[in-house]
Formats: structure tokens, C-alpha cells, sequence
């Protein structure tokens, strides 16, 4: 598993969740809030990595699909 930050912007993480695969530029990822889910188009992928130079960290950054 691949755990990945997804931002809305690029400040705050919105989630960090465990993905099976690399997710992609041009997806739809769907996130269930309470009774509904609500639909993010994958706009942009970058690497962070820690201070330390240890630790590469997946990030993506996300529109809401209306």
C-alpha cells in the first residue's frame, strides 16, 4: 500500500489515505462524508521529501468534480 497526502490546495492535507496503487493525474477519486460521497479530479502529483532525506512522501492535489 501507498500512503498518499491529498490536498485541495497545496497547504493543508484534506486526507492521507492508504492507496493499492500510484493514484494518477486524471482520476476521479470519490470520498464517502457522512451519507454522501463527493467526486475530486486529480489535478497535479509531487514527491515531498522529509528534511532528513529519508522519507519520500506522494502528494496530489485535487479539484471537487461538480
Amino acid at each position: 500500500m501507498i500512503n498518499i497526502e491529498i490536498y485541495q490546495n497545496e497547504e493543508v492535507p484534506l486526507i492521507t489515505m492508504d492507496f493499492p496503487a500510484m493514484i494518477r493525474v486524471g482520476e476521479t477519486l470519490s470520498i464517502l462524508n457522512d451519507d454522501y460521497f463527493t467526486y475530486y479530479n486529480v489535478k497535479k502529483i509531487w514527491y515531498r521529501i522529509e528534511r532528513d532525506g529519508q522519507q519520500c512522501v506522494p502528494c496530489a492535489e485535487v479539484e471537487i468534480d461538480d
